[in-house]
C-alpha cells in the first residue's frame, strides 16, 4: 500500500452541537470559515500533482467528521505520513462537523501512526 497524505477541513455553516445553544441573543456557534474552501482546493491542487506521479495517495475529507477521521486513522495508521486539519479548534480539541474531537484522543491516534512525519493543525 502506498503512503497516505490525509487532509481534512471543517468549513460548513452548520453549527456544531459541541458549542451549545444560543444564550440571551448571543450565538455561541462559530461562523463558517469561508477561506477554508480556497485552502482546501489549493492544498489539494498542489498535492494532486504529486499524487499523479504516484508519490502518495491523498485521503481528503472536506467536511471532517470524527467517526470518519477515526476510522481512517485506524485503517491507514501504518501508511499515513502527513495529517492536516483546518477548521475551528479550541485548546482541548478540534471542532468537526459532528461535534468536538478531543485533543488527547486525536493525539493518541496520531501517535499510533509509525510513519507519520508531519501534523498540521490549523485551528
Amino acid at each position: 500500500m502506498r503512503l497516505k497524505v490525509y487532509i481534512s477541513f471543517r468549513y460548513s455553516a452548520n453549527p456544531s452541537p459541541s458549542y451549545g445553544s444560543p444564550v440571551s441573543g448571543f450565538c455561541k456557534y462559530p461562523p463558517p470559515l469561508e477561506n477554508l474552501k480556497d485552502e482546501d482546493t489549493g492544498i489539494h491542487g498542489i498535492l494532486a500533482r504529486r499524487e499523479a506521479k504516484n508519490h502518495f495517495t491523498i485521503l481528503r475529507e472536506s467536511f471532517a467528521e470524527r467517526e470518519v477521521i477515526i476510522e481512517h486513522l485506524q485503517d491507514y495508521r501504518d501508511h499515513i505520513v502527513l495529517f492536516h486539519f483546518s477548521g475551528h479548534a479550541g485548546g482541548d480539541g478540534l471542532m468537526m462537523e459532528d461535534g468536538k474531537g478531543n485533543a488527547e484522543g486525536i493525539a493518541e491516534l496520531l501517535g499510533q501512526c509509525p510513519n507519520l512525519e508531519l501534523v498540521i493543525l490549523n485551528g
